[in-house]
């Protein structure tokens, strides 16, 4: 199913982000992350191009034994944007606050 939330009415917020992985000969890139509110546990987007990583775990004082070690996980989506340009292109933003962010451009989502 195409993705139909491109509107506001679905927050992303809070979203947790798992990671991502490469699929059909790297034209495609797969989203894991589970939406706080609705049963989506991933996103396909088709024909990936533009792709910018900046993530990075905090470290977390606290953990004993372990003077600063990184702490793992999903990280936390704290906006997101899903933008059409001009050539049909979709724009999308990941903004993990802190931890970083994820862009890229794409020519289809599907909701997984």
């Amino acid at each position: 199913m195409m993705l139909k939330y491109f509107d506001k009415t679905l927050d992303w917020n809070d979203a947790n982000f798992y990671g991502f992985a490469w699929c059909n000969d790297g034209k495609d890139l797969e989203l894991f992350l589970s939406h706080a509110s609705e049963n989506i546990s991933g996103l396909m987007c088709s024909w990936v191009s533009n792709l910018i990583i900046n993530l990075q775990w905090q470290k977390d004082p606290n953990v004993p034994g372990v003077s600063g070690a990184k702490v793992g996980g999903p990280l936390l989506i704290v906006s997101a944007g899903f933008n059409f340009d001009m050539e049909s292109q979709l724009s999308v933003h990941l903004n993990f606050g802190s931890n970083g962010e994820l862009r890229f451009e794409c020519c289809a989502i599907k909701v997984l």
